[in-house]
């Protein structure tokens, strides 16, 4: 349950800032009322953390496999275009070598 005092430490946490806390925290500058709260302030913010860089990697896969996905069809025409390309030779020399 979250306290007007506890609300008064997050937003000090919050201004301070999640480094420096870290700091303070390992220093020390914590008593044993607050250090409890400290570190689960700090253990969210490293969730948060953890969800965005999640994300990140999520949407840059996604990125990923759509360019993949691109690539894919663009060799498939190249081989098309090929295919294409050797057929009208191969037409080209039967109907020169008939003449």
């Amino acid at each position: 349950m979250s306290t007007t005092g506890d609300d008064e430490l997050n937003a000090k946490l919050e201004q301070t800032g999640v480094q420096k806390v870290r700091e303070k925290l390992e220093t020390g500058k914590y008593g044993a009322g607050k250090r409890q709260q400290v570190e689960h302030w700090l253990a969210e913010k490293d969730r948060a953390a953890e969800r965005r860089d999640i994300d990140r990697m999520y949407n840059l896969k996604k990125d990923s496999n759509k360019i993949a996905s691109r690539s894919n069809f663009i060799a498939w025409v190249a081989v098309f275009i090929s295919l294409s390309a050797l057929i009208v030779s191969v037409i080209a020399m039967l109907v020169s070598t008939a003449e």
